[in-house]
């Protein structure tokens, strides 16, 4: 057992590296999550959720320990809420907020809105996120983590948006921050299975550019309609996610190739009332069976599928493929009709120069016939004289 103890042997010497070895160390304490019932007002069920995520700590560090990329499905984000309860080690405002949404995922009288600021301190730009939650008939609050108190939970009250936008100005103006811009995001879907990525920024208003009352005006009207927008929204969103699938999932046709002209045979071929040439192929399927024409054309199918890598790892399939000969392809069928119209074009030329020396020997044929006529006729005058 060489391996195990030489395994052993390198965990002491780990361990003794450790400088909590041998040392009473506290246990991190691990969050516990409020017992919401359904009597419980709107209000007090906010303060409690804030409660439990104010008791993660604050991410000091210049790394983070969960997956902060935004730009996801909603199943996904959750999952590393999740996560997040599971290790309950120190987070940030962005995996705060993904707790937010996952607390409050099956309080669906709640209207979760993520909304982001843009500031600026001593020339070094900053950014913070939070969860607007609005309650109807309450009014907005808000759930969050930050490094300040007044930067991340706001109490569910008889408030607008634009009154709580400017609540968190007035926070940032007391810490020295100059804020630039807001930015508000659609609500998030209430369905934890939903593969659509949320809408982090919708409505973005800029204070250099726009007025205060432009833009009380512009987060009034946006929160009048906001489950529009984002019904509408999800609807696109799925419109044009199944029409990618349809266009890069759907296997080709199966298209089997037309036969030649000149491998068709008398027996193949009937004539229509018109005179025109029909092809018969009622023989073949009488002759072929049914389970064959299928594994034909599952190998065609396979054959041509783009994700015949994956198919081929079936042994059979791989079989049937190997055993049915290839298809021609489309310049195979392109030379192969090149050819017969050249056939066809030199037999007519043939059978036209060929009629154009039997019209030319008639013709000479008959002006000899003529002038034989003519000499009898002289000789018959001459005798009645």
């Amino acid at each position: 057992m060489p391996s195990t103890l030489r395994i052993e042997k390198t965990v002491t010497e780990v361990s003794s590296m450790n400088p909590f070895f041998d040392r009473d160390v506290p246990e991190v304490s691990v969050p516990v999550r409020p017992k919401i019932g359904p009597r419980t007002a709107p209000e007090t069920q906010l303060r409690l959720l804030q409660k439990y995520i104010s008791q993660f700590q604050y991410n000091f560090l210049p790394r983070t320990f969960f997956n902060c990329f935004k730009y996801r499905p909603l199943n996904r984000i959750l999952e590393t809420a999740k996560e997040v309860v599971k290790e309950s080690l120190p987070i940030r405002c962005l995996e705060a907020t993904f707790l937010a949404v996952y607390l409050t995922q099956d309080l669906k009288w709640f209207d979760r809105c993520p909304l982001t600021f843009k500031t600026v301190f001593h020339g070094q730009t900053c950014r913070h996120i939070v969860l607007a939650v609005k309650c109807e008939g309450k009014g907005w609050g808000a759930l969050g983590l930050s490094r300040k108190d007044d930067l991340m939970y706001k109490k569910l009250k008889d408030q607008t948006l634009p009154e709580l936008v400017d609540d968190y100005r007035e926070a940032y103006r007391r810490h020295g921050h100059e804020v630039l811009a807001v930015k508000v995001g659609l609500p998030v879907s209430h369905n934890s299975t939903s593969s659509l990525t949320p809408c982090w920024r919708f409505l973005c208003l800029s204070y250099k550019n726009h007025s205060q009352e432009e833009i009380t005006e512009s987060l009034n009207k946006y929160s009048d309609i906001a489950k529009k927008l984002a019904a509408e929204w999800e609807g696109m969103r799925h419109q044009t996610r199944n029409a990618r699938l349809v266009k890069k999932v759907a296997p080709p046709p199966i298209l089997t190739p037309a036969p030649l002209s000149s491998e068709r045979s008398s027996s193949d071929c009937e004539d229509d009332e018109d005179g025109s040439e029909q092809y018969n192929d009622e023989a073949e399927m009488e002759d072929s069976d049914g389970d064959e024409t299928n594994e034909v054309l599952y190998s065609i199918l396979a054959s041509r599928s783009p994700f015949r890598r994956n198919q081929f790892n079936n042994p059979t399939l791989a079989k049937l493929a190997a055993a049915t000969p290839a298809s021609p392809t489309q310049s195979q069928k392109q030379q192969a009709n090149s050819t017969t119209e050249t056939t066809t074009a030199t037999t007519t030329t043939q059978s036209a120069e060929s009629s154009a020396v039997v019209e030319t020997k008639e013709g000479q044929e008959e002006e000899q016939e003529e002038k034989v006529e003519v000499e009898v006729e002289k000789e018959e005058e001459q005798e009645e004289k």
